[in-house]
């Protein structure tokens, strides 16, 4: 991992497709590239990243998991004319949001 390599002084290269990062210079840096396009970064601000990734991951799978509740809630506000509470899901602004798209 970068983070590892850059702790450590050494070079780190990774590729996939029009990606790439690697670390610059002494080591301490390191480049984020999408094409010819890139961006510098630091040690701690990759060491933040990857503890974001993570944070990240754990709320998709949660979003993940309450899809079939948003769906099944979703479809019956849809022909609802009044507020109608769920359990699972705490958002009681969802219901005003749907009556004015729909």
């Amino acid at each position: 991992m970068i983070c590892e390599s850059m702790c450590g002084f050494k070079q780190y290269v990774c590729k996939e497709g029009n990606f790439r990062l690697n670390t610059t210079g002494s080591y301490r840096g390191g480049r984020l590239y999408l094409d010819k396009q890139y961006i510098s970064l630091r040690l701690v601000d990759l060491q933040y990243l990857s503890r974001m990734f993570h944070v990240i991951q754990i709320q998709l799978n949660a979003y993940i998991l309450s899809l079939p509740d948003v769906v099944a809630y979703t479809t019956t506000v849809y022909t609802s004319v009044n507020f109608i509470a769920s359990k699972h899901i705490l958002y009681p602004q969802l219901f005003e949001e749907l009556k004015t798209i729909l």
